[in-house]
């Protein structure tokens, strides 16, 4: 990888000749406008440089006219009025660093950061870099299932803040402990208002916005499924969602004022804990609206027109909690003429997962009502084991492309857990890089080479640079299948259908396409097997992409045997043993254990295989 690339790659760099031996640095300085939080920030990295081979460095205040090798960070007035832009310039004695606002300094100490990492002498250079998207931010879904430890969501946030993210969501439904609704939440392993308030915390350390985000329309059935709440549903019964699958609870609150003022109750439990002054109300996917309840209503002034109606009363209550609402816009896109009656105050968030979503169609949409947007492409690693490297790379560059060319506010990487939340944490890091790159820098072209570089350099912490390349590979896998598997891959439905589903599906598949998926998961078992890197980090990282590759063998060979390969059967009984095991063992290193056993209950057991 080239020693003068940063990522995300700066919207200007221009090399000159020479080098800078940051080993030979002696000073670090700064001017007294800066906050503690950066300084604290300054102090790390000079820790980390000496223990990187520079002598002892001294930091201290205002040091511009030194002769001796030196940073200096300086906050300036600048006529660019963008608080994220900085810039940094690399001579043969000294490094300067310029912002018009702190954030911009943070910013150009991870590129510098990222500079010292990849050689011990810096070409000579001169970067001005601001972002094309004001924001930048990941969502990760916290309700299917798995719930990270408070450990391995600080490792998150650092690594997002090092790419320069600005805005961290997780979403819930259920997974935090609302004070007098225990039932709820109680085998789920939910955050308490004291974890909220110090991932909070951290977050503004790293000079990221912690968005505060609960589903409060759709995706009710966590609370809808317990006989206490079934009055606040659409259908208290249940009924058949769009893909034909039966549910014996309802998943859409009822669109009263019953429901509006209990979902007060919940935010005034729930808000206080964050300082943003966004809120993510989510609001999607309300299947049921119209069917139940508001039947007769719906049919007289039209579905969309009373979701309409509904959006605004929840952002009422939302601005009286003195936050600014987003919510997923899809349902609002079914009838495109209400979005000019949507309040202006309010944040669209236009949602699409497959390599060709129409973005740029939706965002028009939002852009000629006035309405503010961010774009949300997608991580292509839920419903997927080994992810979707090639989709994810297209998913996120169309949407940036978009949110750029239609003036939209941001982008948010949504990081979901559907069907119980079976992929491993490093498949996400692919995308997380890509989104900071693309939002970043919307014109840049990443190469899958910088990405694998820093997928070991900064999530993996492998020494030897062989275990990004390993997960680029498994990501692309899938597209030995010639059928189209939308918003997943094969590989989870083999593991996951039942065995009436397996014999629907297997027909479009044939018996080469597995038979080669397996040849390539042997290759990568290989290629993983020669990493020697010891480090903690990237002993587990080699175990999780392991257990993944098992999981997608497990699969395959669950098909080859409902093919008739029935010779197979003893074998794969055996590694489905191990591989759960391990899957167990896992999923503790990073999550906690509520809601393990309910993941590991989509496993169809030995009678359907």
């Amino acid at each position: 990888m080239s020693q003068s690339t940063i990522l995300p790659i700066p919207q200007d760099l221009e090399k000159r000749k020479g080098y800078f031996d940051w080993r030979q640095l002696q000073i670090i300085s700064f001017n007294r406008k800066i906050s503690f939080r950066l300084k604290k920030h300054l102090l790390q990295f000079k820790d980390w440089l000496e223990l990187s081979g520079c002598n002892e460095i001294r930091i201290q205040a205002e040091a511009n006219n030194c002769d001796l090798p030196a940073i200096h960070f300086a906050l300036k007035k600048s006529k660019r009025n963008n608080d994220q832009a900085y810039t940094l310039e690399v001579d043969s004695q000294e490094i300067h660093i310029h912002a018009a606002h702190e954030q911009g300094l943070f910013y150009a100490l991870q590129s510098l950061r990222q500079l010292c990492y990849r050689a011990k002498r810096l070409s000579l250079c001169h970067i001005s870099d601001k972002p094309s998207l004001p924001n930048r931010g990941y969502m990760l879904d916290i309700s299917r299932s798995k719930v990270p430890k408070m450990e391995t969501l600080k490792k998150i946030i650092r690594e997002l803040a090092l790419f320069k993210f600005n805005q961290f969501q997780i979403y819930i439904e259920h997974t935090f402990q609302f004070p007098t609704h225990e039932d709820i939440w109680k085998d789920s392993s939910a955050l308490t208002s004291s974890e909220i308030l110090e991932l909070d915390e951290y977050c503004h350390e790293y000079y990221i916005d912690f968005v505060p985000n609960f589903n409060s329309f759709g995706h009710f059935e966590r609370w809808l499924k317990h006989p206490a709440y079934k009055h606040y549903a659409e259908i208290p019964e249940g009924s058949v969602d769009p893909w034909g699958r039966a549910h014996d609870c309802g998943s859409t609150l009822a669109a009263d004022h019953k429901s509006l003022k209990f979902i007060n109750g919940l935010y005034a439990d729930f808000l206080p804990n964050f300082t943003s002054s966004f809120f993510n109300a989510g609001c999607d996917e309300t299947w049921e609206l119209g069917k139940g309840r508001s039947k007769a209503i719906c049919k007289r002034q039209g579905v969309q027109m009373v979701y309409l109606d509904y959006l605004k009363k929840i952002q009422k209550v939302v601005s009286r909690h003195h936050k600014t609402m987003m919510f997923w816009g899809d349902i609002i896109l079914k009838e495109p003429k209400l979005v000019a009656e949507l309040p202006n105050d309010m944040i669209a968030l236009n949602w699409g997962y497959e390599s060709d979503h129409p973005f740029k169609q939706e965002g028009h949409v939002f852009r000629k009502a006035g309405v503010p947007y961010y774009v949300c492409p997608g991580t292509s690693t839920w419903n997927a084991i080994l992810g979707r490297v090639p989709n994810m790379m297209s998913n996120i560059q169309l949407s940036a492309e978009s949110a750029f060319d239609n003036n939209a506010s941001g982008l948010l990487l949504t990081d979901w857990g559907d069907g119980g939340h079976h992929q491993y944490l490093p498949f996400s890091a692919p995308g997380i890089i890509k989104a900071a790159c693309s939002s970043w820098n919307v014109h840049a072209k990443l190469k899958e080479s910088d990405l694998a570089w820093a997928l070991e350099t900064y999530f993996f912490d492998d020494t030897e640079h062989c275990l990004g390349k390993a997960f680029m590979k498994a990501g692309q896998i899938y597209k030995v299948f010639s059928g189209t598997r939308l918003n997943g891959t094969y590989f989870h439905d083999f593991n996951f259908l039942s065995s009436e589903g397996l014999k629907k599906l297997l027909p479009s598949i044939s018996d080469k396409e597995l038979h080669r998926s397996l040849l390539k998961i042997n290759e990568i078992s290989e290629l993983i097997n020669s990493c020697t890197s010891r480090s903690k980090e990237s002993q587990l990282v080699k175990r999780e992409l392991k257990a993944a590759l098992d999981m997608a063998r497990v699969g395959i060979m669950r098909a080859l045997v409902h093919k008739g390969e029935s010779h197979l059967r003893a074998d794969l009984l055996k590694l489905k043993k191990s591989m759960l095991t391990e899957h167990q063992y896992l999923w503790l290193q990073r999550n906690r254990r509520g809601g393990l056993q309910e993941s590991l209950g989509f496993f169809p057991n030995s009678r359907q295989l």
